[in-house]
């Protein structure tokens, strides 16, 4: 059976709304939210595995979007990369491209400075102590929990 099944359930499923390129959840025909094809995701859900597949894509994205968007990135270390990636992760790169006085202070590698900026946002009032923790991460170069 193998793929011809697979190329059945396809075409019988669909993939609801796709938007550049990417496949967007849709509310099936009884009411149900579901992804890709035929994904009922409020009833089934995703796997630990699955989820990690996610995320791994994801964070994969946001590391190639830093690439581009920042000329200094490569020349970080890969503490205040993590931290820089994960911002960028939570929020997607154009909300953290508003980050205009911590983007600029970390272009200087002035860390210290950028790890206080960071805490003067609304974002660090959203996410608590995660923004205490990557602050701190980025003013030290020290991986923390």
């Amino acid at each position: 059976m193998g793929n011809k099944l697979l190329d059945l359930i396809k075409e019988d499923e669909g993939t609801g709304p796709v938007n550049d390129g990417r496949m967007m959840p849709y509310t099936d025909s009884v009411g149900l939210l579901t992804v890709g094809y035929g994904r009922n995701i409020e009833e089934r859900g995703i796997s630990f595995d699955e989820a990690d597949v996610l995320l791994q894509n994801d964070v994969n994205i946001s590391i190639a979007e830093c690439n581009r968007a920042f000329t200094w990135f490569d020349s970080m270390d890969e503490i205040r990369k993590m931290v820089v990636i994960s911002m960028a992760y939570n929020m997607g790169i154009s909300r953290f491209l508003g980050f205009k006085k911590t983007i600029a202070l970390l272009s200087e590698g002035k860390y210290t400075q950028a790890g206080t900026e960071m805490l003067d946002s609304k974002w660090a009032t959203q996410v608590g102590r995660r923004a205490v923790r990557l602050s701190r991460m980025m003013k030290t170069g020290v991986y923390g929990k």
